[in-house]
């Protein structure tokens, strides 16, 4: 079984939150993304004076990303399309990646405009965003302008960025903000525990791997609804080449509630991990949370005897177990409800993690 699922979250080990999303962005996923961003905000009390903020922020690099991110021929080009995009909230950071194409040819334009923008003060940058207004300083050409600006008066650090080489004569273009909630850090600058070369890390690994969405945070009843509405409002731009969408969602339905129902809580948080990535023509469901030892053996017994049952089995073993309450050994109805739904045996894995406690993966293909 691929480890990707372990491997982010171990990477994510420290976050109260983050989610990463690849491909295309438009109004609509923006709106939900920020959404599910500011359900964040409302369970972590540091971030919640600056919830406008963050909001705005984000809103801003997703319009970069919609106003100048290129498209290149994919059949020559592997898996990027429109952008990328990451947020994360760590111990009172909050970082803000995100990453677009751009034409190798514009790369120092650009660049010699990001530089202007770092070495401004506050007041300076005030100054030339009333000239960018007034069509005295820097235009938008290239990829950069009043956005750009905004997004360095408002975060009040310096913006990171990386040109990273592509195909087809394209860059992408890598920029990152940092947001502190300590209110000090209004009276300077300060240098990021997270460099921007992370990031691009997960990203190249997300494209290695086929990866669109991945979500690491906290699993309980209320905080997997957004994540769901972000899914229901725009599984049909994201499966519009799909017949599996309905089969993708039920997948997905069931696996967040597994998650929200069993995964081993701590402090009030069920945390885990949920993933999305494509195979062929189908895509892969993940996730993955911890769970206490006494759980491994009938969770491996009840997937081990649904993978070795036949559809027409499953259906009849679903329809038995909603006219009842499962007892002790029989497979859960969302288990029999993902395994009914898969295209191939459901892949899964236990990995220890201290005495008592194992990380539980799981892996659907619809």
């Amino acid at each position: 079984m691929d480890n990707s699922t372990y491997w982010f979250f171990e990477q994510f080990s420290e976050d109260n939150f983050s989610l990463l999303y690849d491909g295309n962005i438009n109004d609509d996923i923006t709106d939900k993304i920020i959404g599910l961003s500011e359900h964040n905000f409302e369970h972590h009390n540091e971030f919640n004076k600056a919830k406008k903020r963050v909001s705005f922020l984000m809103a801003e690099c997703f319009q970069n990303i919609i106003r100048h991110g290129g498209k290149i021929d994919k059949n020559k080009s592997g898996n990027v399309d429109a952008g990328f995009f990451l947020t994360r909230n760590i111990v009172g950071q909050y970082f803000i990646t995100s990453g677009n194409l751009i034409r190798n040819e514009n790369v120092a334009e650009l660049k010699t405009k990001l530089n202007e923008v770092n070495i401004l003060d506050k007041n300076s940058l005030r100054k030339l965003y009333v000239d960018v207004l007034a069509n005295k300083g820097f235009s938008e050409k290239g990829g950069a302008g009043l956005g750009l600006i905004e997004i360095a008066r408002k975060s009040g650090q310096k913006i990171e960025f990386v040109f990273d080489k592509f195909q087809d004569n394209h860059s992408i273009f890598y920029n990152q903000i940092t947001l502190h909630a300590k209110q000090e850090v209004k009276q300077g600058r300060y240098i990021s525990t997270y460099h921007i070369t992370e990031a691009i890390k997960f990203h190249r690994k997300m494209l290695e791997k086929n990866i669109f969405m991945i979500q690491k945070g906290d699993f309980s009843h209320s905080s997997i609804l957004p994540v769901l509405e972000i899914l229901e409002k725009n599984l049909p731009a994201l499966f519009k080449n799909s017949p599996s969408k309905k089969e993708v969602y039920h997948v997905i339905v069931e696996i967040l509630q597994n998650i929200s129902k069993y995964a081993l809580e701590k402090d009030g948080r069920k945390d885990g991990i949920f993933m999305i990535s494509r195979k062929g023509n189908n895509f892969v469901v993940s996730a993955g949370n911890f769970v206490e030892e006494f759980h491994i053996n009938p969770l491996e017994t009840q997937i081990q005897l649904l993978n070795n049952l036949t559809k027409e089995e499953l259906k009849k073993k679903y329809l038995k177990a909603l006219k009842k309450n499962n007892k002790d050994g029989e497979a859960r109805i969302e288990l029999i409800e993902i395994a009914r739904r898969s295209k191939e045996a459901i892949q899964y894995n236990f990995k220890a993690q201290k005495p008592g406690k194992f990380f539980f993966t799981i892996s659907v293909t619809v």
